[in-house]
């Protein structure tokens, strides 16, 4: 009915490989995948509004699990 739906991500590679089954997903609507992912958009200045109150990534979740792990284990080392 005249929707549009854009798809992105980080970098514009995983969208690019599942563009079959988002665009199935959307369907009826029309989709369009952003080249070049969000990075890409930023790199043109174009305008990004961040929602703060989304939870951090996973791979941001994983690195700080890991340092508090490395952290841990220096400081029982040293006990």
């Amino acid at each position: 009915a005249g929707e549009t739906v854009i798809f992105h991500c980080q970098a514009g590679s995983r969208t690019q490989n599942n563009a079959i089954r988002l665009a199935a997903a959307a369907a009826p609507a029309q989709t369009c995948l952003l080249a070049g992912g969000i990075q890409a958009w930023k790199a043109a200045g174009l305008p990004v509004v961040e929602d703060s109150s989304q939870p951090l990534p996973l791979m941001r979740q994983v690195q700080i699990a890991a340092g508090v792990l490395i952290l841990l284990g220096v400081l029982l080392g040293y006990t």
